[in-house]
């Protein structure tokens, strides 16, 4: 399983393929291909588009809006992608610091109790 940190979602085998896509070609991806899964289905997907979104430094604050719009996302892994792919760019708000604290507050909380 492959897990976002601070996050409870877990993608199985064949998402890996996208993982390494998304992630580990980072700027490489081509930025159409990034957006357009922004709107995807599947929360894994929606998720690693906003991470490797927040690779790409330069073009990436043009499309805060959109990050902004996955803070209110029905899954939360996917608010907490966005979240921190808006504080990796520099352009982070009140709401997905919010968030992003959250998560971290969540994680630690977690690891105390085991």
């Amino acid at each position: 399983d492959v897990c976002l940190v601070g996050s409870e979602m877990c993608i199985r085998d064949r998402s890996l393929a996208m993982r390494e896509q998304f992630l580990d070609g980072g700027p490489d991806v081509p930025l159409d291909a990034v957006l357009s899964r922004l709107d995807d289905q599947r929360p894994e997907v929606r998720a690693w588009a906003a991470s490797a979104l927040a690779l790409r430094k330069k073009e990436g604050p043009a499309h805060a809006a959109r990050l902004r719009s996955l803070l209110d996302d029905e899954v939360k892994d996917v608010q907490i992608a966005a979240a921190w792919a808006l504080n990796q760019l520099g352009v982070e708000t009140e709401k997905s610091k919010a968030i992003f604290d959250e998560a971290v507050r969540e994680v630690r909380e977690t690891a105390s109790d085991e």
